[in-house]
């Protein structure tokens, strides 16, 4: 059986994901978002608009178009396939780097605690340290890449990572700058945020090519390499938005206000790096706690779970700097890990489907950390085991809460479609007070994008509604007075129900 598992282990783990999201249905900005079906595409779809410029989420939204029925399915196998190449692509890497996994036995963890590590892995008995397994399932099943591949949308945040890693593996496997360049191109016309493989080129080199800085100072050739990666990469910036203010004009860098408004250096910046790395790094159910009312037993449970994962780990960091072995790729990961999450950290609000990227390079530093590291084996091995339990337990409260979400989203699209009528113009006002969080857990008038999941039965037309959300009851009966000769028909959701306005 183990030996089974081993040699599926990828297959296994697509099929159980996909298993798992299938029957969910699409929530919020799934349903109008260019990777929905987009029956009425045009060319203007794939040039820049004015926060983003995802070609490639239009082509799909296109090519689904064709057969909107294969909607959200085909989304869904796409995202969980991106995912385990992702996965993979992290374990090739790391391979080429030199990371490998290290058996460790009862006489090994006795000489490690004299000082010395037992460097023959063949003769290592029953005791087994993997840092490389340790990554690979770190980055599968981390509870904060739920939000990504539970997502029909997440398109552009997977397959961005997934050319930003092909290119770092071809980079290493054949220091070919033009299919490195490529592959962040494309990369980057998935998403916004894969500007940043171009820009992580110098870090690779070091990491690649030198084991001490000083060593720069020795080989010129590799500081020649170092800094021609840096230019080639601030030309690449420069071209890119350059081709980006030609195509659109006046463009803005994100948006001038909402959750994609960028703020460069702002406590929204301090707060959005510590929720995005808090995250990666920990298996905290954040379902029980941002979700009413909090679940204090299982934020309890995750949040110890995670004290001990961390605990581990700072003793583990500890160690490798008393004993100075292999700090320059390790600190050189972590420089690469903070560069890849940059751009999520500036956005006005940065959601757990950002967390996306920085669990795989969090999962690369550990790999680096854990490599011949001198700590208690069984202690280090007890720390691997919290953080799964505590992925264990939050990641199953997250499937439950989007099951429910779902199934309500399910319900009111039911009950609209009964009583909507598409030759007539609709106004939805949304007075549901309901607090949400993530893609988890919203009130189901978002989920079902305030009338949007009406559109597959009508064939992904353009419907005649528009929407208005309101807060408290005077700016409802305000928001009703000021629409009602302007549309046919008036609902207000409110509980999950709608109430047709007389």
């Amino acid at each position: 059986m183990k030996k089974v598992i081993q040699k599926n282990f990828y297959l296994i783990c697509f099929l159980l994901f996909v298993g798992l999201t299938l029957t969910i249905s699409p929530l919020g900005d799934d349903w109008y978002y260019k990777t929905a079906p987009n029956i009425h595409f045009t060319l203007q779809d794939l040039l820049p608009a004015r926060s983003f410029w995802r070609p490639f989420d239009a082509v799909f939204g296109m090519i689904i178009g064709f057969a909107p029925r294969l909607f959200p399915y085909i989304n869904r196998i796409c995202v969980i396939f991106g995912h385990i190449l992702n996965v993979y692509l992290l374990k090739k890497i790391l391979e080429l780097l030199n990371i490998k996994n290290t058996r460790r036995s009862k006489a090994a963890e006795d000489s490690t605690n004299s000082g010395q590590i037992a460097e023959n892995s063949e003769k290592m008995g029953r005791f087994t340290l993997h840092p490389l397994s340790f990554a690979i399932l770190f980055a599968m099943f981390s509870s904060s890449v739920y939000a990504t591949v539970l997502s029909p949308d997440a398109l552009n945040q997977v397959f961005s990572l997934l050319f930003g890693l092909l290119g770092i593996y071809l980079y290493l496997k054949d220091q070919n700058t033009v299919k490195y360049i490529i592959m962040s191109a494309i990369s980057l016309f998935w998403k916004e945020s894969g500007i940043v493989w171009i820009c992580i080129i110098p870090f690779i080199d070091i990491m690649f090519s030198v084991k001490r800085i000083k060593d720069l100072y020795k080989d010129r050739s590799v500081l020649k390499r170092i800094i021609k990666s840096a230019v080639i990469a601030v030309l690449f910036v420069i071209i890119y938005f350059t081709a980006r203010f030609t195509l659109f004009g006046a463009i803005t860098l994100g948006s001038s206000g909402g959750k994609h408004a960028l703020s460069f250096f702002s406590p929204k910046t301090v707060k959005n790096f510590i929720n995005i790395f808090a995250n990666a790094l920990s298996g905290l159910d954040t379902i029980a706690l941002f979700v009413k009312p909090v679940n204090y037993i299982l934020l309890g449970i995750t949040a110890l779970l995670s004290v001990i994962f961390a605990v581990i780990v700072s003793w583990a960091f500890i160690s490798k700097i008393k004993n100075k072995e292999d700090m320059l790729p390790l600190f050189t990961m972590i420089v690469t890990a903070l560069v890849t999450t940059l751009p999520h950290v500036i956005m006005g609000q940065a959601g757990e489907m950002h967390v996306y990227p920085t669990v795989f390079m969090i999962a690369a530093v550990f790999a680096f950390l854990f490599k011949k590291v001198k700590i208690s084996g069984k202690a280090l091995c007890a720390g691997m085991l919290s953080i799964f339990i505590a992925f264990g337990i939050s990641g199953a409260h997250k499937l439950v809460a989007i099951y429910e979400y779902s199934n309500s989203v399910k319900e009111l699209t039911e009950e609209m479609h009964e009583i909507y009528d598409p030759d007539k113009s609709l106004l939805v006002i949304s007075a549901d007070q309901k607090s949400g969080y993530s893609v988890y857990s919203q009130s189901a008038a978002y989920g079902s994008y305030y009338g949007y999941s009406l559109k597959p039965y009508y064939g992904w037309k353009e419907l005649k509604l528009e929407h208005e959300v309101t807060k408290g009851q005077e700016e409802l009966d305000e928001c009703i007075e000021m629409n009602r000769d302007k549309y046919d028909v008036i609902w207000v959701i409110s509980d999950d129900r709608i109430t047709v306005v007389d």
